[in-house]
Order: C-alpha cells, then structure tokens, then sequence
C-alpha cells in the first residue's frame, strides 16, 4: 500500500532547550552574555511542486534562564543583571527541504527580523531593545505516526546581528547573538 500523498498544507510547531550567547561593546572592551534557553518555534505555509519542499511564514522565540554576564576589561562600564532578562525573538520566511516523500531527513532556513527584549522586574528603565536581520537553519529527523502527522527533532542554530544605541553611545552598539537548540517537534503533513 503507497503512503498517503503529502498535504499542501505545511504547519510545524517545534519546542526544546537551548543555549543563548550574545557578545557585544568596542575593541578591548567586549561584554559576552550566556545562559540556557527554552526555545519555540511555528511555522505555517504550503507545498510546492513534489510537495518536498514548503515556503511560508515562521515565528522562532527563545527565554534565556539563568543570564549572566563577563566583560574583558573591568572599567565601571559592567552590565548590571539584577532583575534582568532576555528574550529572543523572530519573525520571517522559511523554507523546509525534505529529501524523501516519507517523513525523514530535513533542512529547514529562515530569513527575517528579530529582536531581543530586554525586560527590567522592578523598573522601566532599560536600554532601547536591539533589532536587526536574523538568520537560521536546521536539520531535522521527522517519523510518521498518523496519516498526516509526524513528530521528530530539530537541531537549529540562530545567528542575529542586532543594532542598539546605548546610553552615552551615539554610534550604536551591535549586538551579535547565536542560539543553537535542538527541538520536539510535530508536523501536519
């Protein structure tokens, strides 16, 4: 008996862990920021042609847990943590390569936008959020467990160079963050 035909449909929601690192300041006088991440993803869209390939839209967020931060030179200029935290997120347009008509091998690439919140607990005054283009791609294994869905795991990587002005800096600060995570994931096929 043939498997069934793949939708035209494409929707995939992905959720796992992840590890958040983001390095940002001047020549000399570097600051790196890491912690753990639960990481997400949905993307919605269609098939096109074989139906091994889908294009449409993707939202990815990732929660850093446990920030923390070092600076290369200790000059008064330190961040500040207490009470602090990131989120990543990003919004734009993916595509999804299967390389068999079954659920299988996978490669998954976004292009979009994206930002890091960066939320106070107790005061409203933090720096501007930096933004800027974001850029992902993963490789995943997916295993069919019902006519039109499969479920299956995700290594992503996410590279953004964002752009924020922060106090005292008129020229702006870029911001380079990577977050590698590895997903559940299931997919409407």
């Amino acid at each position: 008996m043939a498997p069934p035909r793949a939708s035209k449909l494409f929707m995939n929601l992905g959720l796992g862990g992840g590890f958040f690192h983001a390095s940002s300041g001047s020549a000399g006088d570097t600051r790196t920021f890491s912690g753990g991440s639960v990481s997400g993803q949905l993307a919605i869209g269609g098939r096109l042609g074989s139906r091994r390939v889908a294009i449409g839209g993707m939202y990815l967020q990732d929660t850093v847990l446990g920030l923390s931060s070092k600076d290369e030179r200790i000059d008064g200029d330190e961040p500040n943590l207490k009470d602090i935290s990131f989120t990543f997120w990003a919004l734009g347009f993916f595509t999804d390569v299967a390389l068999q008509a079954e659920p299988g091998l996978h490669f998954q690439a976004l292009l979009g936008v994206g930002s890091l919140w960066v939320t106070r607990a107790r005061n409203n005054n933090v720096p501007s959020d930096p933004v800027g283009f974001v850029a992902n791609a993963g490789v995943g294994y997916d295993f069919r467990v019902g006519r039109k869905l499969a479920v299956g795991a995700l290594l992503r990587a996410t590279y953004a160079p964002l752009d924020v002005t922060e106090t005292g800096n008129t020229n702006g600060t870029t911001v380079a963050a990577l977050i590698p995570a590895l997903l559940l994931t299931a997919t409407v096929r």
